[in-house]
């Protein structure tokens, strides 16, 4: 179970990730079902997540989490072509 919720966590620091340029667009969305899909999140757990409030930065333990959590950071930042400061602020956090 607590792989599940290091998994649904990890894919709302993704979401936060979209949302720092106040430009959530179908490219980082189609990115972060992906990932999600990879991670075994379905659409329904990441709702209720959503829904529950739980889309806060959540730092992964482990350093190779660490390295998967900040390689699809960085895949969600770049993927709309557009870097923009705040995703920079973000993904120093």
């Amino acid at each position: 179970m607590k792989i599940k919720q290091d998994n649904i966590a990890h894919v709302c620091n993704l979401i936060l990730m979209a949302i720092q340029d106040h430009n959530f667009d179908l490219e980082e969305k189609r990115a972060i079902i992906k990932i999600a899909t990879r991670l075994g999140i379905g659409p329904s757990e990441l709702d209720q997540a959503i829904r529950e409030g739980n889309i806060r930065l959540n730092i992964p333990e482990s350093i190779d989490k660490r390295i998967e959590h900040l390689n699809d950071l960085v895949t969600i930042m770049v993927v709309d072509n557009n870097v923009d400061k705040e995703e920079l602020r973000y993904i120093s956090k």
